[in-house]
């Protein structure tokens, strides 16, 4: 009896096991089928995986990447220009995702369409610094300018990015701006795949299925917006206050005069880099933030400055004395300086930069004007005292100033008279030279 029992025990009723099998069909069956993306590069994430729904105009999707990137983006078509792309960054809410769909016009960033319904399913959000994207779309299969996706299609192109890893957007807004991308490739899926099966966000796998990638990533880096606040940047805070330094410390006018028009052109070019830049971005194109205003201001300003400048000079050296484009000179190069200086911090909060370099910068650009304000005080006092004292009065240094010829700034009747002319000559009388005999 009790070895029947053991025997019993040793095996599962033959019911059982058929249950089992039967619970494990019906899940695979119930699974929705997907075309999966895995990204071929050792250390990263980035899955992408896709489910239509041949019933209806639904398309679900899931995107899985490393969360230290400020936005990551899927878009379906061969490149930019005319692509509908998924972008994901990070929510206000550090747990939770934005979803913006966006349709891109060319190599610049992508506008928000506000015509595609897409939402967020369960399970998105972030975690352990990984971004999950749930998401069903009930309007994805035509888009824009004839952008479609093709169901019947063995290899749909599709494209990918992500941006920079210093910094993140935390923002609720689907219009929020996003910078240029650090990396990017393309990738082709079998459509025909994704939607063989049921309806549902796909499930959650790093398997490579009915996917194919299309070379590496390429790397990428936005060079001319760091020209641009390089130009700009090292103008206001470096070139135009050691211009200053040549003429206030060293007293090289010629040199102050280089200095200056040099970085007059800088700017001018810099300006004219930042404004093509501009039309790269979203928030920049219609040039209303301050930045921008400031910036175009700025270069007429300096435009100006040089004119004034050259005016100055010119009477300068015609009379040897200030004139009436002097003040006017003074004022508005610092006033230009300044408002440089706290454009430049405008323009790396904008861009969305750490502030941290700029800092470093601006230290070293009030250190330059302190040096400049003492030792202009200084020479100042100085001069003041040799114009009080006659004795302290230096032709040659090149503070001094000539005084006028009139009069009475020459004090002559403090000087005694001179004394009389006294000689002890005596006239010879005239005749022929000593030893003349004719």
């Amino acid at each position: 009896m009790a070895s029947r029992v053991q025997a019993h025990g040793a095996s599962p009723p033959l019911w059982l096991l058929f249950t089992i099998l039967g619970s494990l069909i019906s899940i695979v069956i119930a699974a929705p089928s997907a075309s999966t993306f895995v990204l071929p590069r050792r250390g990263s994430n980035f899955t992408f995986s896709l489910n239509v729904d041949k019933n209806s105009s639904d398309i679900y999707f899931r995107i899985v990447a490393n969360a230290d990137k400020s936005w990551v983006a899927v878009g379906a078509g061969p490149e930019m220009k005319d692509t509908l792309m998924f972008v994901a960054y990070q929510a206000k809410d550090s747990r939770k995702v934005t979803l913006s769909p966006r349709i891109a016009t060319g190599h610049f960033e992508p506008a928000y369409a506000s015509s595609i319904n897409i939402t967020l399913e369960p399970g998105s959000g972030i975690t352990k610094n990984i971004f999950t994207v749930n998401a069903r779309c009930s309007n994805c299969r035509r888009w824009g300018k004839g952008g479609s996706l093709a169901l019947d299609s063995r290899n749909q192109d599709f494209i990918y990015a992500w941006g920079p890893t210093t910094s993140t957007i935390e923002s609720d807004s689907k219009t929020a701006t996003i910078q240029r991308h650090i990396a990017y490739g393309s990738f082709t899926m079998d459509l025909v795949q994704a939607a063989a099966g049921d309806a549902g966000v796909p499930e959650d796998t790093r398997s490579h299925n009915g996917t194919e990638a299309v070379g590496d990533p390429h790397a990428d880096y936005e060079i001319l917006l760091s020209v641009h606040a390089l130009l700009m940047l090292g103008t206001f805070v470096i070139l135009l206050p050691v211009g200053v330094l040549l003429l206030r410390i060293i007293q090289k006018p010629k040199l102050h005069s280089i200095a200056q028009v040099f970085g007059t052109i800088i700017v001018l070019i810099g300006g004219g880099l930042g404004i093509f830049l501009s039309y790269s971005y979203n928030l920049t194109r219609t040039f209303t933030t301050a930045h921008q205003i400031i910036g175009l201001i700025l270069m007429a300003l300096l435009v100006i400055q040089s004119v004034l400048g050259y005016l100055h000079h010119r009477a300068y050296v015609r009379t040897q004395r200030h004139s009436v484009y002097t003040l006017p000179h003074i004022w508005h190069g610092r006033i230009v300086i300044l408002l440089g200086a706290v454009n430049g911090f405008l323009g790396f909060r904008l861009a969305g930069r750490s502030t941290l370099s700029y800092l470093i910068s601006l230290l070293i650009f009030t250190i330059s004007y302190a040096t400049i304000y003492i030792v202009s005080r200084k020479r100042l006092r100085r001069k003041r005292e040799a114009l009080s004292n006659p004795r302290l009065r230096n032709p040659h240094d090149p503070d001094f100033i000539r005084p006028d010829s009139r009069s009475d700034d020459i004090p002559l009747a403090s000087h005694a008279a001179p004394p009389a002319y006294q000689s002890d000559y005596e006239p010879q009388p005239l005749g022929p030279p000593p030893g003349n005999r004719f």
